[in-house]
């Protein structure tokens, strides 16, 4: 009668499961830690697989940047990982990799001539992090369908243990779409499970509506759904009052050149 039920989830074994992760995290970490040189994320325990992490602010607010550094610094640790970008091809994104080794603006590196000494330093930064295990797929970024499909493909063949979506509010699908709420509520329920299924980490970046009276993020103004925080583990929001004109409320740092 109970023959097609699987012999696992029992307590005892999560347990024994639960207490080889702790005796881990005590001898000083754990596969399911990705650590990422942010001491925001590290003293946490980095970031984890099966988490969904939403990255949300206002446009031109350094999502990608905080995106592209976390997954450098991920891969020079050996964590293989993949960007999907709905807004720039695969030679992009790699120049915007490597301007944040280099302190050159990709917007330079892809269209400007530069001096030697420029060309030498990006040779060198160029050789160091060629063999980072980092893939674009410029091929499956029309829909969150080929997205997803393309995730399984590269766990699969690669072993990547992070996946970066840059953006949800511009994602696509194969299916009608009336209810945009819904829509990118459904989506990071997918992106979550998905992240679950595969025992990765997801970091998928949002947009907030815009607030002019008060441009601090919050979770409120994540746009067009609430349900994205409800899917997701983690939700970061950027914050540059340095672009408002404004200080920071809780902080006396100095807002020039920082977020």
């Amino acid at each position: 009668m109970y023959s097609d039920i699987a012999n696992d989830g029992k307590l005892s074994e999560e347990l024994a499961n639960l207490q080889t992760l702790i005796d881990s995290n005590r001898a000083g970490g754990t596969s399911q830690c990705l650590y990422t040189d942010f001491r925001l994320f590290d003293t946490r325990g980095g970031l984890h697989t099966s988490d969904l992490v939403i990255v949300a602010a206002d446009t031109s607010q350094g999502k990608s940047t905080l995106a592209i550094s976390l997954t450098v610094n991920m891969a020079l640790r050996g964590t293989p990982c993949i960007i999907y970008s709905m807004e720039m091809q695969a030679r992009q994104l790699a120049a915007r990799i490597l301007a944040s080794r280099t302190g050159i603006s990709s917007t330079t590196l892809l269209y400007a001539q530069i001096g030697q000494e420029q060309y030498s330093h990006v040779q060198e930064q160029a050789q160091k992090i060629q063999s980072l295990p980092i893939y674009f797929d410029d091929r499956s970024t029309s829909t969150i369908e080929k997205i997803i499909s393309s995730i399984r493909i590269y766990v699969k063949k690669k072993q990547i243990k992070v996946a970066v979506i840059d953006y949800i509010q511009i994602l696509g699908t194969i299916q009608s779409v009336r209810n945009l709420e819904q829509f990118y509520g459904d989506v990071s329920r997918k992106l979550k499970n998905l992240a679950k299924e595969l025992d990765i980490c997801i970091i998928a970046l949002s947009q907030l509506n815009r607030d002019k009276d008060n441009p601090e993020p919050s979770l409120a103004r994540l746009r067009a759904s609430g349900q994205i925080a409800e899917a997701a583990d983690t939700v970061v929001l950027i914050y540059r009052p340095e672009v408002y004109g404004k200080a920071y409320k809780h902080s006396k740092a100095d807002p020039k050149g920082t977020a």
